[in-house]
């Protein structure tokens, strides 16, 4: 694993290796080539962003700490950030919200919800903001949208993440600004995602082992 150096420009010799030594200190998999890449992403994450090394230890602090609180073991977090490094630098609390909101949607191929196993194949879906997908989820729960539900399905990956605003707008018959302006994500949306049947494990979970540090 010492051996897994990856050199690129712009970043000196001893920066590497600060920045691979934080790596191996936080992280472990028995997959070389899957470690060796994930190394490479993130050296060329901190290189075209430009974080400090001091940000983007922080960063990662934060990240591993709120995935596993959300039931994300270590070898997802590693596919997370090797796919999305732009993670890192996302707001904590809006992902926390997106995660969250995502219990609502089913994963259609593998069974379950999309933040199972569908968001580690596919953490891109994390882009879209909360509001977005709060307003599109109400929508299709309401009376008028409800029509659109598969009954077997219920909400999909393709209606909240997966589909832009023109198609859904097309598939749906409501635009953006009408789903913002009816379903606005305030405190009264974030009581009620909260109190979301899928989210209450969830919740309990991180409720408890926050009481028990």
């Amino acid at each position: 694993m010492q051996n897994n150096h990856v050199f690129v420009k712009d970043l000196s010799g001893k920066e590497q290796e600060e920045i691979l030594s934080f790596i191996l200190d936080k992280f472990s998999t028995n997959n070389k080539e899957k470690f060796k890449n994930f190394c490479n992403v993130i050296i060329e994450y901190i290189k075209t962003v430009r974080r400090s090394i001091s940000t983007f230890c922080s960063n990662v602090d934060e990240i591993i700490d709120l995935f596993t609180k959300c039931n994300y073991d270590e070898e997802q977090i590693i596919s997370l950030l090797t796919k999305e490094p732009s993670l890192l630098h996302s707001d904590k609390n809006d992902l926390f919200w997106r995660i969250l909101i995502l219990g609502k949607v089913n994963d259609t191929k593998n069974g379950g919800t999309v933040r199972e196993f569908y968001l580690v194949q596919n953490p891109r879906i994390l882009r879209i903001s909360q509001d977005l997908m709060y307003a599109r989820i109400k929508y299709l729960e309401s009376d008028e949208g409800k029509q659109y539900l598969r009954k077997d399905q219920g909400l999909t990956a393709r209606q909240i993440t997966k589909i832009t605003n023109e198609e859904f707008k097309k598939s749906y018959g409501i635009d953006k600004a009408s789903l913002m302006r009816n379903y606005p994500f305030d405190h009264n949306a974030q009581l009620d995602v909260i109190s979301w049947e899928e989210n209450k494990q969830l919740l309990n979970n991180i409720f408890e082992n926050g009481r028990t540090r």
